[in-house]
């Protein structure tokens, strides 16, 4: 490990920033903008802390979910070859080489990429629920997806509210 890590060095920062340059700052626009960055600090450090292993579980997530619509789409009479092709697609898309360490960058890119096909499926699936909104397994790949989008903004919110809740207001 380098040290200090990039964590250290954040809080570093936000210490100095907090302890020794806060103190003399008399307006109120200057003490805000210090709140802000230190918001911003331990939001970063946050995200170096958690976000490859929030990402990871996100892809994992979304792999399987895209699996399933695949299967889905392609068990119904009238599915979609375009969307199975798509899915297949991304499913298979390499993002980064590899041999090489995933980084955050690739994660996001790969996670985002994932999302994108989501969205064209659940669009694919709300153009077809005059057909199938009666019916269980439709209802069912609905559902997962919707928990699916609960599951996301919990863990984007575990990257963010450590960083703003409970330090003062923000700007």
């Amino acid at each position: 490990m380098i040290y200090p890590s990039a964590v250290d060095c954040l809080k570093s920062v936000e210490y100095t920033l907090k302890h020794k340059i806060g103190p003399s700052l008399t307006g109120s626009m200057e003490r805000s903008e210090l709140a802000s960055a230190g918001h911003l600090l331990r939001h970063v450090i946050c995200r170096i802390e958690s976000e490859g292993e929030v990402l990871s579980e996100d892809i994992r997530s979304l792999r399987r979910l895209l699996t399933d619509i695949k299967t889905y789409a392609a068990s119904l009479a009238y599915g979609s070859p375009a969307l199975a092709r798509s899915i297949e697609e991304v499913l298979h898309r390499r993002f980064r080489p590899a041999d090489s360490y995933p980084s955050l960058t690739s994660l996001a890119e790969e996670a985002g990429a994932l999302r994108e096909a989501l969205a064209a499926a659940q669009q694919w699936l709300i153009d077809k629920s005059g057909d199938l909104k009666d019916k269980a397994d439709y209802l069912e790949i609905r559902e997962r997806i919707r928990a699916y989008i609960a599951q996301q903004l919990t863990a984007e919110a575990s990257l963010i509210e450590p960083a703003f809740i409970g330090h003062g207001p923000r700007r």
